[in-house]
């Protein structure tokens, strides 16, 4: 009886925890040093063919200058010259002048009245602004 009376909590709870530490490295050592052989089977089934179109493997090795989507939200007159507003992938939208870099091999090559020239590694493109509708005709309330 005289033992229980010199343990005090703290040395209990250090005493367990380092019970369950050993027990956990013990359990892991078996568990990882598990040297059961696994034997790889070969199947006699044929694979499916895959789809031929190279459209896949295209996307994987183009150039993200074919990949970048571009928005023209708006264009706009500015001291320094005309202005278009992008939204780049889904980005917010931005302003841009002429000549500035867009993405990797993506340049906007101009801003015109009513569209926007992109060039994509060489290859130009027109991507014209969305013309609002006409207003309705409201009736005059005088």
């Amino acid at each position: 009886m005289r033992h229980f009376h010199r343990l005090n909590p703290a040395t209990l709870v250090q005493a367990a925890a380092v019970l369950a530490s050993v027990a956990g490295l013990v359990i892991w050592g078996f568990l990882l040093n598990d040297s059961a052989p696994v034997q790889a089977q070969a199947s006699s089934e044929a694979l499916p063919p895959l789809a031929a179109t190279g459209q896949e493997a295209a996307q994987w090795f183009a150039s993200s200058a074919h990949t970048l989507e571009i928005k023209l939200s708006g264009l706009l007159a500015g001291p320094n010259g005309a202005v278009a507003v992008l939204s780049i992938d889904d980005g917010p939208p931005r302003a841009f002048l002429a000549g500035e870099q867009l993405g990797e091999g993506v340049r906007l090559r101009g801003i015109e009245g009513d569209a926007v020239v992109i060039d994509r590694a060489g290859t130009e493109s027109r991507l014209p602004i969305a013309r609002l509708p006409a207003p309705v005709a409201l009736p005059s309330l005088r």
